[in-house]
């Protein structure tokens, strides 16, 4: 793997909020490679390491930095691919234990097939061991299903911002975002609501009950000294 992307890639945080008091509960790790090279995108950036070989090593020597380089108060959710999950959770367990006991989520993103599930539960029986939590992203894109739901029983859902944003006009978002609501509330779960740009969708997800968002509504990503205590 290249030392220098390592070197030149960054994190950015973004808080995570109570959607009444505003109040921040914890922060999401966002990872931006050199702009220089064209790969400040995390999208192109796994792109440009899937092509090499590398995607999965990227993944956790970016897990780490993650940890390293993190405001010093809240939660901390850091998006992993499934197939890093299920390959490499040895080191994502010895990595959270390194950390505060109970400040780490692991996001699983849906962005990667995983096709062998069972493999990925047990996995995430294994962070929980460690005590961390677990979420699903973007739920409601990509391949994750009611199966990974019933199977995985995520610690949050991250509900994907698609729905965020079209719940201010959109029936079928708010009934969508309703049951997801109902749902989380049911098992246990926290509900976050991604990508919240205006007052009047905070509004909206408030109403349906979501209790916790993010997005440019409170604040762009940013590096951790400007979220300090």
């Amino acid at each position: 793997m290249d030392a220098e992307l390592i070197a030149r890639s960054q994190h950015l945080y973004q808080p995570i909020v109570h959607l009444e008091s505003g109040k921040t509960v914890g922060f999401e790790a966002l990872v931006r490679g050199p702009a220089e090279w064209g790969l400040e995108s995390p999208l192109r950036l796994f792109e440009w390491a899937e092509a090499r070989g590398w995607a999965e090593e990227l993944d956790i020597e970016l897990f780490s930095r993650a940890i390293d380089g993190a405001p010093l108060h809240g939660d901390l959710f850091i998006n992993v691919r499934g197939t890093t999950v299920v390959k490499h959770w040895e080191t994502i367990v010895r990595n959270i234990s390194q950390f505060t006991k109970g400040r780490i989520t692991v996001e699983v993103t849906e962005q990667v097939d995983v096709r062998d599930l069972p493999m990925l539960v047990e996995a995430a029986r294994r962070i929980h061991e460690a005590g961390a939590r677990v979420a699903l992203d973007d739920v409601g894109s990509g391949y994750a299903s009611l199966e990974w739901l019933m199977r995985m029983e995520p610690d949050v859902l991250k509900v994907d911002l698609v729905f965020s944003q079209a719940v201010v006009d959109s029936p079928w978002a708010r009934e969508i975002v309703r049951s997801l609501t109902q749902l989380s509330k049911s098992v246990g779960s926290a509900l976050v609501a991604e990508g919240i740009e205006t007052e009047a969708m905070r509004e909206a997800l408030q109403q349906l009950g979501v209790r916790w968002g993010q997005g440019y509504l409170f604040s762009r990503p940013a590096p951790a000294e400007a979220f300090a205590p």
